[in-house]
């Protein structure tokens, strides 16, 4: 009778696990359907949602961690495009590694030991809000957003942030 049960279980676990996956091919068809339709003129897309993007990182980069215990945190808000995120401590005898925001994305970080203090494995991750694509990197130390400012002629012609000129 032990068995039946085990079985079921993994049963319900199988599907859970097909659910996410068919919810996350959705949202990606959903959200490539919107983006030919912005190629083609119209401007609006469907980003994917904070719990949607929860559910999909859970589903694939989260499932395939085999440590014992981890957490996964998700930044309360999209970043922007051009935003670059990276570790809080580079290796000084090496370039700093980052992840590149092609367009708005969510970011997570996954401490692989909770409570631990610093340095210690962690993943760093980004889900593209459009796409559903996800980058990843290892880390030791939490992630650091850095976004960009001024860096367009336009930015720098816009009136609104002009605040003296001579």
């Amino acid at each position: 009778m032990g068995m039946l049960v085990k079985k079921v279980g993994c049963h319900r676990h199988l599907i859970s696990l097909c659910a996410i996956g068919l919810t996350a091919f959705f949202i990606i068809l959903a959200n490539s359907v919107q983006a030919s339709d912005s190629a083609n003129g119209s401007s609006s897309q469907v980003l994917i949602t904070k719990e949607d993007a929860a559910q999909m990182m859970i589903a694939t980069v989260a499932a395939d961690i085999n440590d014992s215990s981890f957490r996964v945190h998700q930044y309360p808000a999209l970043i922007d495009a051009g935003s670059k995120v990276r570790q809080a401590v580079a290796d000084e005898g090496k370039a700093s590694e980052y992840l590149a925001c092609e367009r708005q994305s969510w970011l997570f970080f996954i401490d692989l030991s909770p409570g631990a203090h610093f340095a210690h494995p962690a993943i760093i991750a980004l889900l593209d809000a459009v796409s559903g694509e996800i980058k990843s990197m290892d880390a030791e130390w939490w992630p650091v957003i850095e976004v960009p400012v001024f860096d367009s002629t336009a930015k720098r012609q816009d009136p609104s942030m002009i605040v003296f000129e001579r």
